[in-house]
């Protein structure tokens, strides 16, 4: 009978105990350099705020900052390629969070809490003091999931942090609106899915970001955790791809990452074309010799806290051969011929045509441009040289074109062509009667210039 009520006891006593679930730390990427941010909304902020961390809207510029106040840290203009990251780090954050743990009542004040994970039924609210208790613990976790709007205090309400516990181990999630009444203190990083709004004399220390929401401020104080660990996804100096023509080279690339002063690379696969050339990750360089041609990618990873993030750079090697043009025809030709050029593969002529062939009708230097990631590279060039037909000399007389015999006329005006008497002079001295006149001829025919009659007569 001792025994059935001990065991009944025991039973009781573990169905009492919390099930405290340690629950999945959220990834922050690059969220983790963030202050403030923003997926979908304005950033806008009124008095003095004191915001150190990176601040940015992944929509709009934010607007107010840092005004009288200061930011110490990025203030990310809109369209800033660090944004695209960030937000597609914050909703991957945002889903991160594990799903169960224990039901946490609300409202939170005058509440202690140990490390572990927990969530809300529905919207909660701080209207005092709630205390984290890490148990000495400084690698205690704190996980509280909000199922609904978030509002802390009408004014000066605290989340405290005690018995060890650190400010990088707090994590909130909350399905909705964030609201910071003034002169509250709020610590751990927050990740909404709704608008923020951090009243007058309010304190953060921690982040706010959101997939969905605008963020405003005013004279506030953000801070972001110091030394956690959170590295941040690797940025490669080179970006996220480079292009070069094929010869031998090297490719020296590094990358960095907040907070790490280690980042180890790798290289896929693909790398294998580079046999018996030199591969040194460790120092940031890849070698390739002359002749290969491909892509490469190179993986960057940093551990922190949140676990490793990575970060890739694409290599790619262009061929430096170009197609061969050929003419199909004599590459000179008189006016009104034409020569067909042909051997264009996806280039574009110098005509601006991007067809295999081109009609050539008038002269000029013919070539083939291909355009790749890695530049540009012309063909062979063609030289194609049109001859006009030929051009009628005007002859004249230098005096009276009859004359009694014993007299002479001189004709002149021929330019390049031959005389009716065979002369190719440029003046003749005419003393017998006739019709002369100038025939200009080239490969493309000929043409007679005007016709001069000379009359010669008897003396008496």
């Amino acid at each position: 009978m001792k025994k059935n009520l001990l065991n009944v006891l025991i039973a009781v006593m573990l169905f009492l105990i919390p099930n405290v679930n340690f629950g999945q730390v959220p990834t922050l990427g690059t969220t983790a350099n963030f202050a403030l941010f923003t997926k979908a909304g304005a950033l806008t902020n009124g008095g003095t705020s004191n915001i150190t961390g990176d601040i940015g809207s992944f929509d709009t510029s934010p607007v107010g900052f840092p005004g009288s106040g200061s930011v110490i840290g990025t203030i990310y203009a809109v369209a800033d390629p660090a944004l695209t990251q960030a937000a597609a780090d914050v909703s991957t954050a945002y889903g991160s969070f594990g799903v169960g743990g224990v039901v946490l009542g609300t409202p939170f004040e005058n509440q202690t809490i140990s490390p572990g994970e927990y969530y809300t039924i529905g919207a909660a609210a701080l209207n005092g003091n709630l205390t984290l208790d890490g148990g000495g613990d400084a690698n205690a976790i704190f996980i509280i999931k909000v199922n609904g709007a978030l509002s802390i205090g009408t004014i000066s309400s605290n989340v405290i942090l005690i018995g060890s516990a650190s400010l990088c181990n707090v994590y909130w999630q909350v399905n909705g609106d964030f609201t910071l009444a003034n002169s509250s203190v709020f610590r751990g990083t927050l990740v909404s899915n709704g608008a923020i709004t951090l009243s007058g004399s309010s304190t953060i220390f921690g982040r706010a970001l959101t997939t969905a929401g605008a963020i405003n401020t005013s004279a506030i104080t953000v801070t972001i955790p110091a030394g956690c660990g959170d590295v941040g996804t690797p940025v490669f100096t080179l970006g996220a791809t480079s292009s070069r023509y094929q010869g031998a080279g090297t490719v020296t690339y590094t990358a960095t990452a907040d907070n790490t002063t280690g980042i180890t690379y790798s290289l896929d696969a693909t790398t294998a074309a580079f046999s018996g050339n030199s591969i040194v990750a460790s120092t940031g360089e890849v070698t390739y010799a002359a002749g290969w041609s491909g892509t490469t990618t190179i993986t960057a990873s940093a551990a922190g806290t949140n676990g490793p993030t990575t970060a890739t750079h694409t290599v790619t090697i262009c061929p430096t051969t170009v197609p061969t043009i050929s003419a199909g025809s004599a590459t000179t030709f008189c006016t009104g011929g034409n020569v067909i050029l042909s051997g264009n593969v996806g280039g574009t002529w110098s005509t601006g045509a991007v067809t295999p062939t081109i009609t050539v009708t008038t002269a000029g230097d013919y070539f083939v441009t291909y355009t790749s990631s890695c530049g540009s590279l012309t063909s062979n060039h063609i030289v194609v040289t049109i001859t006009p037909p030929p051009t009628a000399s005007v002859i004249t007389a230098g005096g009276a074109v009859a004359f009694c015999e014993g007299g002479d006329v001189i004709l002149s005006g021929n330019v390049g062509g031959t005389w009716s008497t065979g002369a190719v002079t440029p003046t003749i001295t005419v003393t017998t009667a006739g019709d002369y006149f100038v025939t200009n001829t080239n490969g493309c025919g000929s043409v007679i210039s005007n016709h001069i009659v000379v009359t010669v007569n008897p003396l008496p």
